[in-house]
């Protein structure tokens, strides 16, 4: 389960950064604004809204970020976010 919400959230977190950074997109991203609570709760539901919690906190953070903020480095050996979501990509999906 774990891995699962990790996968997810880094799924999330690839398609914000890539979506947010197309000048041509015309329709709402997802994870804007969080769904109204489900009728019932069920362990599929709280996994469904901590997801959506996660997107829509990630969204906002990473809202307007450029080309640059995504390119930096602290450190030479470090990773940039731009890396880091591309090598999430390729290795797990």
């Amino acid at each position: 389960m774990k891995n699962l919400t990790l996968a997810a959230f880094l799924l999330l977190t690839c398609i914000s950064v890539c979506a947010q950074n197309n000048p041509n997109m015309t329709t709402p991203l997802p994870f804007r604004e969080i769904p109204a609570y489900p009728e019932s709760y069920s362990a599929e539901s709280v996994v469904a809204r901590m997801i959506d919690g996660l997107g829509f906190r990630f969204y906002w953070a990473t809202e307007g970020l450029r080309p640059e903020d995504l390119a930096f480095r602290p450190t030479p050996e470090s990773r940039s976010s731009d890396t880091t979501g591309e090598s999430v990509l390729k290795n797990h999906f």
